[in-house]
């Protein structure tokens, strides 16, 4: 009656676990990533940032302004005249304009361009580990469920040497060696959990959930299975990569910086001003009400000015310009490597591709095997010349088998998710 009890509570509680639990598909997965992962949102930040920036970079053009107030009084006071305060106001704008101005302005609008692409770097990454991590927590689900049932077929193996060995069939030794069998696979169970454990809770991370958020994996590894072409690939998509266009923009930056570098050094600067000042009297006199203020006066000034240190070899501003020529020169170098990587990387996960793809038909060929062999240990079971662990046994190989196959089919889509973010492309299959 205990026992009924405590099953039917341990029912209820699993039932209700279940209930509130929330059930996830890949796409939707990567839906929630996409609004709720931490760092993306930092990423979103940063961009906004670097928007808000680049929409109010006319203030390039806006004049340094100030006002100024003091209040004074003479240390002698002259023989005849009353000690008394001065009150001073002042007015000053200024404004530079120069080449330098354009490419400041240039610089702006490419440190937000430069923020989209590492922006869209983001997602896509995310989008891919999400559902890296989303089809990796379900091998390992299936591969503990294999393991049960092979770790349950060992211990029957055990009970029934210890049954033989009652018997007078076989020696004690047997019996220890298939117990050994047994214990030996429990630690690996214990490790495919704790490594499914740790899973959950890094795609939880990933998606920005709470830690404690039950969920509940919705899917199967399957994925149409092809052979790819890595030259039509790399002819078709050799500059697509996010990375290859993010130093391409970077090279056309530091272009701009260089430009920015000799007009601060090289061109003229055309200065506007104007200034304007009052004075006031004995502030705190009677006449406060009625102030009177003198000294009033103001002026507009207008200056062409030439750097000329910019020209003079090895100066310090001339060297602050050839350090931005060896700079673009550096850039045109690693983004011309980072193309040449590319075509590598696309290289190498095409040929993971092709060879799991491969892979995959020997595979699915030992399955078609093993559930024949199967078949036939079934029906010698029925026919009673096999006991029920020979069928057991038949039955983990089978297993083996098509985890295998799952196996090969998640390195097949992993692979494939690489080759997706590699040419920036989600909808090649």
């Amino acid at each position: 009656m205990y026992k009924r009890i405590s099953g039917l509570i341990i029912l209820l509680c699993v039932t209700a676990v279940y209930i509130q639990a929330m059930d996830l598909t890949v796409d939707e997965a990567v839906e929630i990533a996409l609004e709720q992962n931490l760092e993306l949102q930092s990423t979103y930040i940063g961009q906004r940032t670097l928007e808000r920036e680049k929409n109010s970079n006319w203030n390039e053009f806006l004049p340094d302004a100030s006002v100024s107030a003091g209040l004074g009084k003479t240390n002698t006071q002259d023989a005849g005249y009353p000690e008394y305060w001065n009150l001073s106001l002042g007015f000053n704008t200024s404004l530079d304009l120069s080449a330098d101005t354009y490419f400041q302005i240039k610089d702006t609008i490419m440190d937000y361009q430069k923020g989209l692409i590492t922006q869209d770097i983001a997602v896509q990454k995310l989008k891919r580990d999400v559902r890296k991590a989303f089809y990796y927590i379900i091998l390992i689900r299936e591969t503990i469920d294999v393991n049960i049932d092979m770790i349950d077929t060992a211990f029957k193996r055990y009970e029934r040497a210890k049954v033989n060995y009652e018997l007078g069939n076989i020696a004690y030794v047997e019996v220890l060696s298939y117990q050994v069998a047994w214990e030996n696979m429990k630690p690996q169970l214990i490790n495919l959990e704790n490594s499914y454990e740790t899973s959950l809770w890094e795609f939880k991370r990933l998606l920005g959930i709470d830690l404690e958020e039950n969920i509940v994996i919705v899917g199967e590894i399957e994925s149409d299975i092809q052979i790819f072409d890595s030259e039509n690939i790399i002819s078709e998509y050799m500059y697509d990569r996010l990375e290859v266009q993010y130093f391409s923009k970077l090279v056309e930056q530091i272009r701009v910086k260089k430009g920015m570098a000799a007009a601060q050094t090289m061109t003229p600067v055309l200065g506007l001003g104007y200034s304007w000042n009052s004075m006031m009297d004995d502030p705190f006199g009677d006449e406060i009400d009625n102030p009177e203020w003198n000294d009033n006066s103001g002026s507009m000034n207008m200056s062409l000015t030439l750097p000329l240190d910019g020209f003079i070899p090895n100066s310090q501003k001339n060297l602050y310009v050839k350090k931005y020529k060896d700079q673009l020169e550096r850039a045109e170098l690693t983004l011309e490597n980072q193309v040449r990587g590319n075509a590598i990387d696309i290289q190498s996960v095409v040929l993971l591709l092709n060879k799991s793809a491969s892979t995959i038909d020997s595979l699915e060929l030992n399955v078609d095997l093993a559930q024949e062999n199967y078949n036939l240990v079934d029906s010698s079971y029925t026919e009673g010349i096999l006991d029920f662990l020979d069928v057991q046994n038949a039955d983990d190989e089978l297993n083996k088998a098509k985890l295998m196959v799952v196996d090969e089919k998640y390195n097949y889509i992993s692979a494939l998710m690489d080759l997706q973010y590699i040419i920036n492309n989600d909808e090649l299959k």
